[in-house]
């Protein structure tokens, strides 16, 4: 994991930190179709972040313990698929072994949108836009540098409001 560091003076620089160790447990059920050309899927991840070395200043309360997505696939008129899912990431925390007096960073929810149209002017021609964050939601990553870096707190990281990716591919085997 590539980790933002500071020296003495306060400079931050990025350094590769071997140390970061993450496990968990991940689960799925889908139903498929739960009617003709729609199916849901429903997924769930704990994921237990760890240091494994005493030579950072932080632990790994920034990442989100729980992780779950609800996806609903409707594939329509043989030529387009609306994929809407909302995703939700948990409360991440602060690391108090660092003297961050900060409140943890409250969970947060996305609603998004996948549009797939293709085979309509050209077979394997295929025309995708990708919503994210529909609603606009504001939130917020924890800074995961060590709060007080030349006695200064971090802000945390703005995460982007409502974007939409559009674009085309062709499948040329």
């Amino acid at each position: 994991m590539i980790l933002p560091i500071a020296d003495a003076s306060g400079k931050r620089f990025y350094q590769n930190e071997a140390s970061l160790s993450t496990s968990g447990i991940e689960g799925e059920i889908a139903a498929t179709p739960i009617a003709k050309h729609l199916t849901i899927r429903a997924n769930y991840t704990y994921v237990d972040g760890k240091n494994q070395t005493a030579s950072l200043l932080f632990n790994t309360p920034f990442i989100a313990k729980h992780i779950a997505n609800v996806i609903l696939v409707a594939d329509l008129f043989d030529h387009l698929q609306l994929t809407p899912y909302l995703q939700y990431h948990s409360q991440r925390g602060r690391d108090p072994s660092t003297g961050d007096p900060r409140p943890p960073k409250n969970g947060y929810a996305l609603l998004n949108l996948n549009v797939r149209i293709h085979d309509v002017l050209v077979r394997k021609l295929e025309f995708f836009l990708h919503a994210t964050n529909i609603l606009d939601t504001k939130y917020t990553a924890p800074s995961d540098f060590p709060p007080k870096v030349a006695g200064v707190l971090p802000d945390d990281l703005v995460n982007p409001g409502f974007r939409v990716l559009a674009g085309a591919r062709y499948n040329f085997l």
